[in-house]
């Protein structure tokens, strides 16, 4: 079986957890940790791997991909260099903070003849692909609206990196573009973008409201602040309701009118939470590079949910509502 050399960029919360993906897929194999900070050092230290302090410094044939978990300011630069060393990579979200900077960065993979995917994640948690999967299939009927949230503790990161959003471009950019990927994916093309949002003493609240085609609205929240870390999505359809919040213990609770013939309310089948989605996002990573096939997530669906923010953006400098151009293929 063909195996992965995997290198790991940057050493932080998302990187430890992408170091043991690796370490217990199938298909990787984990051959160093690049981090200028000394949290790289103890990584590699960990996994008994080598330790570099730049990218420059590793031989280009000892590894075949990237996963990079560095801050969101230098993921273009780590992209375009493993591109420019025809390295195939996989890229924590968001690809970066505006479409022009997504787009280059996509079209220098595509010009290397490189793999790009983004760890949008929600697409690997078997909760909300059930959710996807009941919402095409019609379960509750046309949807009329979908309420998304994410939140919990502000996160800190190297140096405060989180709370200057000209950086991490706060809970919009960072936080619930994992929300409008998802929306996107399970509703199909954005139409218009309102977004407001309060700032105050470290912690961010942001209210966006999403229309797409035939007006099915979709409202997301998204919270930095105090307390433990938890995310909800709900879809109203109309013949019933499709819930999942993490804070439950039943995962899934799904109401609507009762059946004619049954007696009983709709139902889906139990959603197994044991699955690691970040595991799951890493092999497939390996098996697009392995059998040749387009990841989960493309660079295209990054770059849809980066203009989703960063336009949500907009939204809230202009108070307007605004509508979303679509210009034929991103990246191009």
């Amino acid at each position: 079986m063909t195996i992965i050399r995997t290198l790991i960029i940057g050493s932080g919360t998302m990187g430890r957890m992408h170091a043991r993906s690796v370490f217990q897929s199938s298909y990787g194999q984990l051959v160093g940790i690049v981090d200028p900070d000394r949290s790289g050092q103890d990584l590699a230290a960990v996994w008994h791997i080598p330790y570099y302090h730049d990218l420059a410094q590793v031989p280009e044939h000892a590894y075949d991909a990237v996963i990079i978990a560095a801050p969101t300011p230098y993921h273009k630069f780590y992209v375009l260099a493993a591109a420019s060393r025809k390295k195939s990579v996989f890229c924590e979200k968001p690809l970066a903070l505006t479409v022009e900077d997504s787009r280059a960065m996509v079209r220098a993979c595509r010009k290397a003849g490189v793999t790009l995917t983004v760890g949008l994640v929600l697409r690997f948690f078997p909760a909300y692909r059930m959710l996807y999967e009941q919402i095409q299939a019609q379960t509750i009927g046309t949807i009329s609206i979908m309420r998304t949230y994410r939140g919990g503790q502000a996160p800190q990161g190297w140096d405060h990196w989180y709370r200057d959003a000209g950086q991490s471009g706060g809970t919009l950019s960072d936080l619930v573009v994992h929300d409008f990927d998802f929306l996107r994916w399970t509703l199909g093309p954005v139409q218009r973008v309102y977004s407001q949002r309060t700032q105050q003493a470290g912690q961010e609240v942001s209210f966006t409201t999403l229309i797409f085609e035939d007006q099915v609205m979709a409202q997301v929240v998204g919270v930095w602040a105090a307390g433990p870390f938890h995310m909800s999505v709900e879809a109203v359809g109309q013949r019933g309701l499709l819930q999942f919040d993490s804070r439950q213990t039943a995962s899934w609770r799904v109401s609507g009118p009762p059946s004619t013939a049954s007696g009983t309310g709709v139902s889906i089948p139990d959603v197994d939470e044991t699955e690691n989605p970040f595991q799951l996002e890493i092999d497939d990573f390996f098996e697009a590079l392995i059998f040749h096939r387009p990841p989960r997530v493309s660079p295209e669906d990054a770059i849809e949910a980066t203009k989703i923010s960063q336009m949500a953006h907009q939204s809230i400098q202009s108070r307007q509502s605004l509508t979303v151009e679509h210009k034929g293929k991103d990246g191009d």
